[in-house]
C-alpha cells in the first residue's frame, strides 16, 4: 500500500524523464516485481483469460514490458514480496535462528508463475524478498547492484532508494517515468522553498523521512487524526534541534495512547531495520547493518542482535537461494563470453569493451547484434566483485 499523499508533497522535485536518453547506458534497474503484474492484470482481457486459467496472453505482457526496458539498453533485475510482517507484539523479540524452517513466499498464482517463466526464458535475473520487495531493493540500491528502483509503491521513497523511477509507461516510445532522486530533495531554491515536508529534509536531513512516514501514516500504522500537516508539526516542536529528533521522544508530544507512540515507533523501525536477504553473503540480515556501512561485506558487520519480530524473521536462508536466481549459471549468457565479463574490476560507472560495448546513444538496442551480454555485463562486474570482496571476510 503506498504512502498516501507522499508524492504530492514531494511535486517540486519530481523529474519527468524520458529513460532511452536520461540513465547511462551502464544502469541496472530494480523492478519491483509488482509493477508490471499489477499493470498487467488492470488489462480487461488478461484478468478474463487469467480467471479462466490461461496465462498465454499475461506472458506476452510481461515479456512485452521486460522488453520495453532492455531496447534501451538496460539490464533489469527483479525483485518479488515475500511473506507478510509478523504483527506488531510489542514486547516480543526473535533471535537470529539459523535453523529456522520459516520459508519465503512461493510463487502460488497463475500470474506469478506466468511472469517466472518469461523471465527464465529471457534469462532475466530475479529474487524474492524475505517480506517487502521495496526494503529488498533499498539494499540491492544501497550496496550499488543496481542504479534505480522502478515501481508505482511510495513505501521505495519511505525507504529512500537512492533513485526511483515511477509512472513508467511501457508504451511509450521513450520510455516515459518520473524520477525521484534523494540527492534532490535537499536542494534549495524558489520552488523547493515553500514545501513543508522539504524543508524539514533539510532541517533533519533525509533519515527523517521515514520518521515522516510513520507519523503520517503509512502501511504499518494508521494514527487517527494525523495527516501531512499534523506529522510536519510534530517536528516543529523539536526545530531548535540541530538532530532529528529520537523518534521515542517524538511520540510523546502526539497526545495519544501509549500503545499509539509505540506503533509509530514500530513504523519507523519497519522502514531502517527490516529483515532483508543478502545474495552475497548468503543470509538474512538487518536493513540497518547494510545502510551507511562501506564495509556491508564483512560477515562480523552483519547485526545478530535481538530485533523486533515485526522487523521480520530470520528465514531459512537455503530456501531463500533456491528462490533467488542471481547467479550466473542462471543467464542465458555463453560460458566464454561470461568469463570475459566477470574477470572485468568492478567500477560504479563500470562499461564494457570490445564486442560487448552497449549501443551507442540514440540507437536501438533490440536493432543491433551486441547481445544480451552487453546490459549484464555492468551487473556481472558488481555481483562477481561483491562476492569477491566478501569472500576474504569468510
Amino acid at each position: 500500500m503506498p504512502i498516501i499523499g507522499l508524492r504530492n508533497l514531494l511535486k517540486q522535485i519530481e523529474q519527468p524523464i524520458r529513460i532511452r536518453d536520461a540513465l547511462k547506458r551502464t544502469s541496472v534497474i530494480g523492478l519491483d516485481a509488482m509493477k508490471p503484474l499489477v499493470d498487467c492484470v488492470q488489462v480487461q482481457e488478461i484478468f478474463l483469460e487469467l480467471k479462466s486459467g490461461r496465462k498465454e496472453k499475461a506472458e506476452t505482457f510481461l515479456s512485452r514490458f521486460i522488453r520495453s526496458i532492455h531496447k534501451h539498453g538496460y539490464m533489469v533485475v527483479v525483485v518479488f514480496p515475500g511473506r507478510p510482517l509478523p504483527s506488531i507484539n510489542f514486547g516480543e523479540n526473535l533471535k537470529a535462528q539459523a535453523g529456522q524452517s520459516d520459508k519465503p513466499f512461493s510463487f502460488k498464482t497463475d500470474i506469478m508463475q506466468a511472469f517466472v517463466t518469461v523471465m527464465d526464458a529471457m534469462g532475466v535475473p530475479y529474487m524474492v524478498s524475505p517480506y517487502e520487495q521495496c526494503a529488498q531493493l533499498k539494499y540491492l540500491s544501497e550496496i550499488g547492484l543496481i542504479d534505480y528502483v522502478m515501481t508505482d509503491n511510495s513505501d521505495a521513497i519511505g525507504y529512500l532508494c537512492e533513485k526511483t523511477l515511477m509512472d513508467y509507461n511501457p508504451e511509450s516510445e521513450d520510455g516515459v517515468a518520473i524520477l525521484y532522486d534523494c540527492s534532490k530533495f535537499l536542494v534549495l531554491n524558489e520552488s523547493t522553498a515553500p514545501a513543508p515536508l522539504l524543508k524539514v529534509l533539510r532541517k533533519f536531513g533525509l533519515k527523517s523521512l521515514p520518521l515522516y512516514c510513520a507519523l503520517q501514516g503509512c502501511e504499518y500504522v494508521q494514527v487517527k487524526g494525523f495527516g501531512p500537516k499534523k506529522a510536519i508539526q510534530m517536528f516543529i516542536y523539536f526545530w531548535h534541534l540541530e538532530d532529528m529528533p529520537d523518534p521515542n521522544v517524538l511520540v510523546k508530544r502526539m497526545k495519544v495512547s501509549r500503545d499509539t507512540e509505540k506503533l509509530v515507533v514500530a513504523g519507523y523501525n519497519i522502514f531502517t531495520s527490516q529483515i532483508i536477504y543478502d545474495p552475497i553473503l548468503h543470509k538474512c540480515r538487518s536493513l540497518k547493518s547494510v545502510v551507511g556501512n562501506p564495509t556491508w561485506y564483512e560477515q562480523s558487520k552483519v547485526d545478530s542482535d535481538d530485533l523486533p519480530s515485526y522487523c521480520g524473521l530470520y528465514l531459512d536462508t537455503k530456501a531463500l537461494q533456491e528462490y533467488n536466481h542471481l547467479q550466473p549459471k542462471h543467464f542465458l549468457v555463453p560460458p566464454e563470453e561470461h568469463e570475459e565479463v566477470v574477470t572485468q574490476p568492478l567500477k560504479r560507472e563500470a562499461t564494457v569493451t570490445g564486442k560487448l560495448q552497449p549501443p551507442e546513444k540514440g540507437q536501438r538496442a533490440d536493432t543491433i547484434a551486441y547481445k544480451y551480454t552487453a546490459m549484464t555485463s555492468t551487473y556481472y562486474n558488481r555481483l562477481h566483485a561483491m562476492h569477491t570482496k566478501a569472500s576474504f571476510f569468510v
